[in-house]
Parts: structure tokens; C-alpha cells; sequence
């Protein structure tokens, strides 16, 4: 959170979706995927599925270092891909 503050220039422009305590500490936005979502009981349910052996696939497209943010939002936002897009830090 730290970094995306700095280089951001502030809270204005970070949004977060993992942690809504830090956020609401730092002044970042939160988005949970709406309403009252229950994240305890979310992570309780994935902790289950994890010990099972069930095993959870999250298809990468491409990675970007961070220096290619801006390349990496622009090809994200041209709908045209299939997977994630990941920045990498450091």
C-alpha cells in the first residue's frame, strides 16, 4: 500500500481489494465486489478448498514490469485479453 501511495502521489488514485482495514487507515478506496460481503468467511471457505487439495487456476496473459504500468492499463483496457495482467514489483 505503502508504494502505491508514493507513487501515486497520494490516496486519490489507489484503490485496493485486499486489505479494508489498511485502507480505511490510509484513505484508499476499498472495493469488495459490493455489498456486505463476508471476507472472513470468504477466507475461511478458500482456506477449506486449499487444504482439500482443490486447486485454483488464474490464467496469466501477460506480465509487465511496474516501469509499464501505463502499457500494461492499456492493454488490459482493450478487452482483448484473456487472463490476467500482472505488474511485477521489483
Amino acid at each position: 500500500m505503502e508504494a502505491s501511495l508514493a507513487l501515486t502521489g497520494g490516496s486519490a488514485r489507489v484503490v485496493t481489494i485486499v486489505h479494508p482495514d489498511e485502507a480505511a487507515r490510509s484513505g484508499v478506496h476499498f472495493s469488495g465486489g459490493g455489498g456486505d460481503w463476508d471476507f472472513a468467511g470468504a477466507l475461511a471457505e478458500a482456506s477449506a478448498l486449499h487444504a482439500t487439495g482443490f486447486g485454483l487456476r488464474l490464467p496469466v496473459h501477460r506480465m509487465y514490469p511496474l516501469a509499464d504500468a501505463a502499457a500494461a492499463m492499456a492493454e488490459s483496457e482493450s478487452g482483448h485479453v484473456r487472463g490476467k495482467v500482472v505488474l511485477v514489483v521489483g
